[in-house]
């Protein structure tokens, strides 16, 4: 990809950052590289971390026997996302520069991916075993990961509010669509986390890009202060050259003076 593609690719994902929040400041190309850096870096813990519950889930649940084929197929989806995830968090060095685009797209489907699998998957849990424990167990992992979503994912905020909606919702449909008063329940509380994980991760998101555009411009003010203290040193170093000169040239003034009375 040549240089041009990149600075196009990287103009064109900081407007659509811009209009997440309009209080915040004009984005850099550094702002944007480090916030989708970030992004990877934060989701390399739990990138894994669906498939681990998930195997969890069915071992310890009557799920792996009454559901084998969905049981496995649900692993290996999650399981090829996480691992998408872990590469381009471990390798956006290599990656990220080849295309941003590119791998801004990539990230975003992984973890679409995972959120839809792991909500669909809940859903079918939460409607086939209401008052049981898997449909329990389900549950409480679900308010885990996207506890843990939202803090991972706080960087950017459409990808926060897209991905627990789509981890959220299906689970809350279900609900509703089972007649028990604990289905009734839970859909509730799925709804009300979605409003609460929308408030907490707003909060974070600003927090993040607050504190970045606060290390920019300390660094600027460093950068400044570093280019005055040059020029200070430079203006120093060539008023000690012209100081020395004057009295270099005065004291030959002065001997000559004294060889011609002489």
């Amino acid at each position: 990809v040549s240089a041009g593609g990149r600075s196009d690719s990287r103009v064109e994902y900081g407007k659509t950052m811009k209009t997440e929040d309009s209080s915040r400041n004009e984005l850099t190309r550094d702002d944007i590289t480090q916030a989708n850096r970030d992004l990877g870096n934060q989701g390399l813990p739990g990138s894994m971390f669906y498939s681990a519950i998930w195997l969890l889930i069915i071992f310890s649940t009557p799920v792996a026997k009454d559901w084998a084929y969905l049981s496995w197929t649900v692993f290996v989806l999650l399981t090829v996302a996480g691992l998408l995830r872990l590469i381009l968090g471990i390798r956006f060095e290599d990656l990220y520069f080849r295309s941003p685009a590119g791998w801004l797209a990539s990230y975003y489907g992984a973890v679409i991916s995972q959120a839809i699998v792991w909500g669909g998957t809940t859903a079918f849990l939460l409607w086939q075993y209401v008052t049981d424990w898997p449909a329990y167990l389900s549950g409480f992992s679900t308010a885990g990961i996207v506890a843990g979503g939202t803090i991972s994912l706080s960087t950017h905020l459409r990808l926060q509010r897209s991905y627990i909606v789509i981890i959220l919702l299906p689970g809350i449909i279900a609900c509703w669509l089972v007649p028990h008063p604990t289905a009734y329940a839970l859909g509730i509380l799925f709804l009300l986390a979605i409003g609460f994980l929308f408030a907490i991760g707003r909060k974070l998101n600003r927090s993040y890009w607050t504190s970045l555009e606060n290390n920019r411009l300390l660094t600027r003010r460093a950068e400044q202060l570093a280019e005055a203290k040059i020029k200070a040193e430079s203006a120093d170093r060539a008023k000690s050259q012209f100081v020395a000169s004057v009295r270099s040239e005065t004291v030959i003034f002065k001997a000559g003076s004294i060889n011609r009375w002489a």
